[in-house]
């Protein structure tokens, strides 16, 4: 490119580093004070700012997803023989795989069963499920918030909307976290063993003849028969979307939404007071999402010389979007780092932005809304008795966390608000 050179500024933060782990916000803060584009110790290079995040993610004729899902760059060694390469192969006939007019024909697909018109079908549904968790668990008065609660709610919502036999349907969440156990541990012979059950099974010709009819899985296996515009080569990289995509992130998040409203009780109160808030409090939950220092990111490849600002962009960089960085960004949110189910934060990029947006974006804001409603409803106080958290290089959430509930002394009050001003529409 003509003119002055700006080179990317050099921090010396390596994200694999006990460092890191121990203090992965820290690292991002370190990264946005730095510049618009810096270069870890690895040599990796990180967008961590909100404004150059977001107007990366727009600019999807140079920085293209192909051959970057999941962060796999063809030159990093330490993935090499792993069934990494092969998740990359698969993950070619995904969303995150593609560019341009594939990417938009892929994405039609994987996302015509979770538009908005679509779920509001489920909304009856889904109430009925939560009411029925919420109240047993408050009953009781004690329970264990990411087993009892968000999996069982998240498994018995969206568990046989998937559409894979029963006896499959039952691995998908244990697959799902077991990937991110495999980026942080590619080596392992044991996580390598469950992943490669997983890709198998994604691999397996024999599979599209066994999805449910009427069914996401049968979505996917309509839009990619032979003679369709994607074909029966895309049906692996789909399915994926729903085998690591459709559990796991929601019921983290639900869990972490639990804890913190218990570390926060006056905005339990406020969302209480003032339940239309609910849409907001998810916002807010999902933009201060926790991550490890190698997770939260959108990975894109320069597809020629480029500025990201005023730093240059050699053709052929692999740089990271770091989305969680971008979310607490105090250019952009006043007080980043605080809790507030009421501020401006619609504009959040925990699901990604534009294009690129991720496609199960307003089911998981469906899931959190009703069973957040529930709740609100049900529930007066939290109190954690125990928490057990995983700090690694990309999972860094709550595993266990039992609570202590003090139920509403009066349910009916909340019966009549919320059944003529709940949340009808995701947004």
């Amino acid at each position: 490119m003509g003119g002055l050179t700006v080179e990317a500024p050099q921090i010396d933060w390596d994200p694999r580093s006990q460092r890191a782990i121990d203090d992965p916000m820290a690292m991002r803060k370190a990264i946005r004070d730095a510049g618009p584009v810096v270069r870890l110790a690895d040599g990796s290079w990180v967008v961590g700012r909100y404004e150059d995040v977001r107007k990366t993610f727009v600019e999807t004729d140079t920085f293209l997803n192909k051959d970057s899902a999941f962060g796999f760059d063809a030159e990093d060694e330490i993935y090499k023989g792993t069934p990494i390469e092969t998740l990359r192969d698969i993950f070619r006939g995904a969303p995150t795989g593609n560019d341009g007019e594939t990417h938009q024909k892929v994405r039609e697909v994987v996302a015509r069963p979770l538009t908005v018109p679509q779920l509001k079908d489920f909304r009856p549904e889904f109430e009925q499920l939560a009411a029925g968790i919420v109240e047993k668990l408050c009953e009781r008065g004690t329970f264990e918030v990411m087993t009892e609660l968000a999996e069982a709610f998240g498994l018995a919502a969206v568990l046989p909307r998937i559409g894979v036999p029963p006896d499959e349907a039952a691995k998908l969440l244990p697959w799902q976290r077991n990937l991110f156990d495999l980026f942080d541990d590619p080596m392992d012979p044991e996580v390598n063993r469950i992943f490669r059950e997983s890709l198998d099974y994604l691999l397996d010709p024999g599979l599209r003849n066994r999805v449910c009819p009427h069914s996401w899985s049968a979505h996917v296996e309509q839009g990619t028969k032979t003679g369709s515009d994607l074909g029966p080569a895309f049906f692996p990289g789909l399915m994926s979307v729903l085998v690591y995509g459709s559990l796991d992130n929601t019921i983290n998040h639900i869990t972490e939404m639990v804890r913190l409203f218990a570390v926060n009780p006056e905005q339990w109160n406020r969302l209480r007071e003032n339940p239309s808030l609910v849409n907001g409090t998810v916002n807010e939950v999902v933009r201060l999402f926790r991550q490890g220092p190698l997770g939260g990111y959108a990975f894109r490849r320069a597809d020629r010389d480029a500025k990201i600002a005023e730093i240059d962009i050699p053709k052929g960089t692999f740089i990271g979007l770091n989305f969680v960085s971008a979310n607490r960004d105090e250019r952009h949110y006043p007080d980043p780092e605080k809790f507030d189910i009421g501020r401006s934060n619609a504009d959040h990029v925990g699901f990604g932005f534009a294009r690129h947006v991720c496609p199960g974006m307003h089911l998981a804001k469906l899931e959190m809304q009703v069973l957040l409603q529930e709740l609100i409803k049900r529930v007066e106080t939290w109190e954690i008795l125990d928490v057990e958290e995983k700090h690694r290089t990309v999972a860094h959430r709550v595993v266990k966390m039992h609570v202590r509930v003090r139920p509403s002394a009066d349910v009916a009050q909340f019966g009549g608000y919320m059944g003529e001003n709940r949340v009808n529409t995701v947004i």
